[in-house]
């Protein structure tokens, strides 16, 4: 969700989350979750520890350093090595085109 999105949306999300929750999950205590993890996130990048954000998101990512990568855009297909995430949360990766790399 994004900062101003309307009230109905925020209804949705909070329906969609009662079956992984095993029960319905009210508006008020989904913003507060929110807003506390947004709050203990930002505390720690005001801070300068951005690294133990990048750490705690790399952990969830779907893939981990070393694994194949592809990008597909406008019908073009590159695909690469994914290295991890960079201090700023910025992937880090090599790139190999038919050109080579």
């Amino acid at each position: 969700m994004k900062i101003g999105d309307d009230i109905h949306r925020f209804e949705r999300c909070s329906r969609l989350l009662a079956p992984a929750a095993g029960r319905t999950v009210e508006k008020d205590i989904l913003l507060r979750l929110l807003c506390d993890g947004l709050e203990r996130w930002y505390n720690l990048f005001i801070r300068g520890t951005g690294d133990k954000i990048v750490h705690a998101f790399q952990g969830k990512m779907t893939f981990t350093p070393g694994d194949s990568v592809r990008l597909e855009a406008g019908g073009a297909v590159i695909d690469g090595t994914f290295f991890g995430l960079d201090a700023l949360g910025a992937r880090l990766r090599r790139w190999r085109t038919e050109d080579g790399p």
